[in-house]
C-alpha cells in the first residue's frame, strides 16, 4: 500500500507470475524483392493469447517443423459449435437435413426413417454417429458439409472416420469429398479399419440394433490453411443399394493431423547498401559502416567498380538479393577497413540468422574452390569466422552467384541493437570477398496449452514443440529387445506380454495386458523430457471396453498402476477419471497432480497392470501435460519481494518506483488497485532488465491507499 505520505509501505501486497503476452498481428514478407522496391506484405493475425494458462512455443520458420501426432478431432454429430481447447470451431450442416432426435426417442416410433430422407442422430458409446438408410430403404438424404475453422494455420492431413459392415466389408459404404473436390465412395475395401475396439450394431427405429460395423479411417487428402482458415469436408450416404435395409452409411467425424504448424514468419532482410538507418516494413533498422567510426564513408567506400588497390570497398548497384553489394579485392593487395553491421530488431525474440556472400564463377564447387570468394564475418563478441561458397547454399543469381550461410541464433529483446563485424580475407586465398547482405528469421510463435505422449513411442520421439518421451519396461536388462515384453497380437492373454492395439487411443495406439487371464505384463517406464520449464498439471489416461456407465465399470473393472519414479504406485480406475471420448476404447483421464520441472530436465512415470485379482484388462492410452505456467522464482532467503520506493513529482503527484527481482527473460504485467479487488492494469509488456528491473508510475496522492501486483 501506499499511502499519501509514503509513511508505511509494509502492506505492499505481490503476486508475481510471469504473464503470457498476446500476440500481436506481425507482417511477413512474402516475396523476396529488396528494401529498395517495394515488397508484398501480408497481415497475418495471430490469436490472442490468454494469460497464465498459455505457453508460447516456437517453430523453425520457412520449411516448418513436422509435427509428431498433434491432431483435432471434430465429431458430425457435435452441433454446439463451441470451441475445442485448442481454439478450433466447427459447423455440421445444413441442420434441415438432421433430424434432432436421438435414436431411442419414442417420436421416431412413428417414423418410417427409412424414407425419411434425413440423417439421424445415433449415439454410441462416447461417439454422436450421423447415418442413413441408404438407398436400400429407397432413401436419398441431403448432402452434408463439415466447416472446420482451424485456429493454428499450417499443413494438415485430412482424415474421415466412418464405420463400414463388420460381416459384409463394402456393404456400410459413404461418400466423401474434401473442399468442392468429386465425392468418392469410401468402404473398408479402400480404407484402413482400427484393429481393436468395440463393434456398434446397426440402429433400429425402436433402439435396438441388427448386425455389427466397424471403424474405418481414410485419408482425404492434404490442405494448407491460414490462421482461422477453413477447412471444408462434404459427406454424402452411398448412390449404390445396401443388401439389407437396416444397414447405414455411418459417419463418425473427421481429424486434422498436422502435417507442419505455420505461424506467421517474420524475417528481416538487410541490404549492405544502407549507411544510414533504414526502416523495413517491420519496423526494424539497419545500416552498414566502418567499425572505426572516425572513418568518413568515403575514406572506407568508392562507387569506382573494381578499383583493387585503393584499400577501400566498392559498392555495385543491383547485384545482391537485397539490392546493392560490398567488395574489395585482397589478391590485388586490397586490405579494406572492418565493417559493422547493425541491427535494431523492432520485435524480440530468437532469430536464425544466415549471411550472404558472392562469388561470379560458375555454381561448381570446384570452381569455387579455384578462384576463391570468402569472407570473414563475426557475431557480437565473438572471433572471426572465415566463410566460403561451399560453406552454404546457393540461393540464385540475382548478379553474383548468392551462398547463403546459417550463422547461427540470437536472442533479443524489443528494440535492441545487435552489431555484427564483416571483413574481407586476408589469407592470400582471396581474389575477392563479396558482401551480399543478411537475413534475420524470427520463429514464429504459436500458442498452445498441452502436449501429448503417445504409449506407442518406443524409442525418443520429439514432437512439435520439442518435448520428447518413449515408452520401455523398467528393468531394461531382463527385456533389452520389443519382442521380449511386447506383442501386435490383439487379446493375447496369457503370454505375460503387453498388447499393442493401433488407433483405439487418443493419442494413437494402445497397451493392454489381460490380468484376469494370467497376463503380468513387465512394469513400464514413461520417460518425459519437457522442452520448456514451468509448472504443468498431469494427466493418466486409461481405457475400459465397456458402456460408459458408473456401475458398469465396477462390474468389469480395467484399473490401472501409476507412480512417479521412486514414489509407491496407485491404483486408477475408470470411475476415478472423467470420460472424455471413445476414440476405439472409452478414454477416461485421471488428474494425477502437478509438477515442476526445469527446461530440459526428464521425469519418469511408472505404469503396470493391475494383480489383485479385479482387473478383467489393464490399458494405458498416454498421458497428457497441461502447462499452467513458469515455476515461482525466490530470491535467496526467502520469497520474491516488491519493493516501493518515492522519487520526486510537481503539483501532489510522486514518483512511485517499483522494483522486483526478474527472469533474465521475463515479461511482466504491472497492475494497481484502490481497494484490493478491482484492478487496472498500468503498464504492459515490461521487458526484464536483467536480475532486477523497475517500473516507475507518476501518482496523485489526492487518490489515497494504492495497491500494486505483477504478473
Amino acid at each position: 500500500m501506499v499511502n499519501g505520505e509514503f509513511g508505511d509501505l509494509s502492506c505492499v501486497w505481490v503476486c508475481i507470475r510471469l504473464v503470457v503476452i498476446t500476440m500481436k498481428p506481425t507482417l511477413s514478407v512474402t516475396n523476396c524483392a529488396s528494401v529498395w522496391s517495394n515488397p508484398v506484405v501480408r497481415i497475418t493475425h495471430v490469436r490472442s493469447v490468454s494469460c497464465l494458462l498459455v505457453l508460447l512455443f516456437t517453430l523453425v520458420a520457412g520449411n516448418g517443423l513436422k509435427a509428431q501426432d498433434i491432431s483435432f478431432f471434430f465429431s458430425a454429430g457435435d452441433f454446439s459449435g463451441e470451441p475445442d481447447r485448442f481454439g478450433n470451431t466447427h459447423t455440421v450442416g445444413p441442420q434441415d437435413a438432421i433430424d434432432p432426435r436421438p435414436f431411442g426417442n419414442e417420436e421416431l416410433l412413428d417414423i418410417f426413417f427409412d424414407e425419411d430422407n434425413k440423417w439421424l442422430i445415433y449415439q454410441e458409446g462416447g461417439n454422436t454417429l450421423l447415418v442413413s438408410h441408404a438407398p436400400s430403404g429407397y432413401e436419398d438424404s441431403p448432402e452434408l458439409f463439415m466447416d472446420i475453422n482451424v485456429a493454428i494455420g499450417g499443413k494438415y492431413d485430412v482424415i474421415l472416420h466412418f464405420l463400414d459392415s463388420r460381416e459384409n466389408p463394402g456393404d456400410g459404404t459413404i461418400l466423401a469429398a474434401l473442399g468442392d473436390g468429386d465425392l468418392v465412395e469410401y468402404s473398408e475395401l479402400n480404407a484402413t479399419p482400427k484393429t481393436g475396439g468395440t463393434s456398434p450394431g446397426y440402429p433400429q427405429f425402436d433402439g435396438s440394433t441388427q448386425g455389427t460395423m466397424w471403424w474405418q479411417t481414410v485419408s482425404l487428402g492434404e490442405v494448407e490453411v491460414e490462421d482461422g482458415g477453413l477447412v471444408k469436408v462434404r459427406i454424402d450416404d452411398t448412390e449404390d443399394g445396401f443388401a439389407d435395409d437396416w444397414v447405414t452409411s455411418t459417419w463418425q467425424g473427421i481429424t486434422l493431423r498436422a502435417i507442419e504448424l505455420g505461424g506467421a514468419i517474420s524475417e528481416i532482410q538487410v541490404s549492405p547498401g544502407a549507411f544510414d538507418w533504414v526502416t523495413d516494413v517491420s519496423g526494424n533498422q539497419f545500416k552498414t559502416g566502418a567499425l572505426d567510426a572516425t572513418l568518413s564513408q568515403e575514406e572506407w567506400l568508392t562507387v569506382n567498380a573494381n578499383s583493387a588497390s585503393d584499400n577501400l570497398w566498392n559498392i555495385r548497384e543491383g547485384l545482391g538479393s537485397y539490392g546493392p553489394i560490398i567488395e574489395s579485392f585482397p589478391n590485388s593487395g586490397e586490405d579494406a577497413p572492418t565493417l559493422q553491421t547493425s541491427i535494431k530488431f523492432a520485435q524480440g525474440g530468437t532469430y536464425d540468422v544466415f549471411l550472404s556472400l558472392g562469388d561470379t564463377g560458375a555454381v561448381d564447387p570446384e570452381e569455387n574452390e579455384q578462384n576463391s570468394t570468402p569472407l570473414n564475418f563475426a557475431l557480437p563478441g565473438e572471433e572471426f569466422v572465415r566463410w566460403h561458397a561451399n560453406d552454404g547454399e546457393f540461393k540464385g543469381t540475382p548478379g553474383y552467384n548468392d551462398y547463403e550461410m546459417h550463422i547461427g541464433q540470437i536472442d533479443v529483446a524489443d528494440g535492441e541493437q545487435v552489431d555484427f563485424r564483416i571483413d574481407d580475407v586476408q589469407d592470400g586465398t582471396a581474389s575477392r570477398s563479396v558482401y551480399l547482405g543478411m537475413r534475420f528469421v524470427r520463429k514464429p510463435q504459436i500458442a498452445i496449452t498441452e502436449f501429448n505422449v503417445s504409449p506407442g513411442a518406443f524409442e525418443p520421439t520429439t514432437d512439435l514443440f520439442g518435448n520428447s518421451f518413449y515408452t520401455w519396461p523398467l528393468d531394461t536388462d531382463t527385456f533389452p529387445n520389443q519382442e521380449d515384453w511386447l506383442t501386435v497380437n490383439a487379446n493375447s492373454a496369457s503370454d505375460s506380454l503387453w498388447n499393442i492395439r493401433e488407433g483405439l487411443g487418443s493419442y494413437g495406439p494402445i497397451l493392454e495386458s489381460f490380468p484376469i487371464s494370467g497376463d503380468d505384463a513387465p512394469t513400464l517406464r514413461t520417460s518425459v523430457t519437457f522442452a520448456t520449464g514451468g509448472v504443468y498439471n498431469v494427466f493418466l489416461n486409461l481405457g475400459d471396453t465397456g458402456a460408459v456407465d458408473f456401475d458398469e465399470n465396477l462390474a468389469t473393472q480395467t484399473p490401472l498402476n501409476f507412480a512417479m519414479e521412486g514414489d509407491e504406485f496407485t491404483r486408477w480406475h475408470a470411475n476415478d477419471g472423467r470420460f472424455v471420448g471413445t476414440p476405439g476404447y472409452n478414454d477416461y483421464e485421471m488428474t494425477i497432480g502437478e509438477v515442476t520441472v526445469a527446461k530440459g530436465e526428464t521425469l519418469n512415470f511408472l505404469i503396470d497392470d493391475v494383480q489383485d485379482e479385479t482387473a478383467t484388462r489393464t490399458v494405458y492410452l498416454g498421458m497428457r501435460f497441461e502447462y499452467v505456467g513458469p515455476a515461482e522464482e525466490t530470491q535467496e532467503g526467502g520469497e520474491t519481494t516488491l519493493s516501493v520506493s518515492r522519487a520526486g513529482g510537481d503539483n501532489g503527484a510522486v514518483q512511485v518506483v517499483l522494483t522486483w527481482a526478474s527472469a533474465s527473460d521475463g515479461s511482466y504485467t504491472v497492475e494497481a488497485s484502490g481497494n484490493l479487488s478491482d484492478w487496472e492494469v498500468v503498464a504492459e509488456n515490461v521487458s526484464s532488465k536483467g536480475e532486477t528491473t523497475t517500473f516507475t508510475e507518476e501518482v496523485d496522492t489526492s487518490l489515497g491507499s494504492r495497491f500494486y501486483r505483477l504478473r
